[in-house]
């Protein structure tokens, strides 16, 4: 699989597991070698990656109701980036976050494993798991840039530019990158009065369910990125903010603060129900954003077919915004 993959089933422990033992959900790479894992234990849920020869564990999740009620584990893996995320699902579809790994190494194409199994560490101890509803399933991309293939200092290939170069520049970049070894940056010039840079990217329209996800930095906290998925009107419908110290996200045309930002790369993901013009976001793995309104809704045909960053400085600063990874 080249993209994302989800790896989920329904569980429950029909017998509580003990000090002695544990319950494992793993997504493994061909060769069973590399692997991300969610394990429930005495001490609740908790999500890994193994390189072949060490762990790396996230911290413990209690969630409960384990021995009662189905829950919903889901792994989801981004073979592009290395980056994979652990959630659990109460029934009544409460999300429980449990962890992010991005020290995945498995190469995009690879082939993959999906392992469910009960683990002891004592002789006569019992392990009762009862499982439902499992899939393994891919995530179509229609864009899926990380800018990997083309060269610094030049435009980014298959972008609409904007504002380059009377406020500054738009090209590949390879000093600042999520995956190696190029992103694409923003460059603001000190422009006398606030200006802005845009990169636009189109896709053939959707108009179901559409995710959008993405890695953004800024080089300073004045001035501001807005990131949108748009339709053929250039109407903002997803619309997300870096200004200042805040990341915000509109909510029916308010925006609303979901988050504080560091001078550290961020990654985004947007859910989209285009019909409904509803969408929820998360922030480093977390649901920041539940259900709101899109930034400018539509009545009619309803449909998304652009993918817009734009960066706007205060006036006389200049600032770089790099992006990574967009799909």
């Amino acid at each position: 699989i080249n993209g994302t993959v989800v790896y989920q089933t329904k569980f429950k422990a029909a017998t509580q597991v003990t000090a002695n033992s544990w319950i494992n959900f793993a997504l493994r790479n061909g060769a069973g070698n590399r692997y991300w894992e969610m394990q429930y234990l005495t001490g609740g849920w908790r999500f890994g990656y193994y390189n072949g020869s060490t762990w790396a564990w996230s911290g413990y999740t209690v969630i409960g109701n384990e021995t009662v009620e189905y829950k919903t584990v889901k792994i989801i893996y981004n073979s592009l980036v290395g980056r994979a995320y652990g959630y659990v699902y109460d029934t009544d579809g409460t999300e429980h976050f449990i962890g992010v790994s991005s020290g995945g190494d498995v190469a995009s194409g690879s082939t993959y494993k999906s392992w469910i199994y009960g683990t002891t560490n004592a002789n006569g101890i019992a392990v009762d798991l009862r499982a439902d509803d499992f899939m393994l399933y891919s995530a179509n991309s229609s864009v899926s840039e990380n800018f990997d293939s083309q060269t610094d200092p030049n435009a980014p290939s298959g972008w609409t530019l904007a504002g380059d170069p009377a406020n500054g520049s738009i090209q590949v970049d390879s000093a600042q990158y999520v995956s190696s070894a190029n992103s694409m940056v923003l460059a603001h010039a000190a422009t006398a009065g606030q200006t802005n840079l845009t990169a636009t990217k189109t896709f053939t329209a959707m108009d179901g369910i559409v995710s959008s996800e993405f890695d953004v930095r800024r080089s300073v906290s004045t001035g501001g990125d807005d990131i949108a998925l748009k339709n053929s009107a250039g109407n903002n419908k997803t619309f997300v903010r870096f200004s200042g110290a805040n990341i915000q996200a509109s909510n029916s045309g308010t925006m609303t603060n979901i988050g504080t930002y560091s001078n550290i790369w961020y990654h985004v993901l947007t859910v989209l129900d285009v019909q409904r013009q509803k969408y929820d976001v998360y922030l480093d793995g977390v649901k920041v954003a539940s259900d709101f309104g899109v930034h400018t809704p539509d009545t009619g045909s309803k449909t998304v077919d652009r993918f817009q960053t734009n960066n706007w400085n205060a006036p006389g600063v200049s600032f770089n915004g790099w992006y990574d990874n967009i799909q």
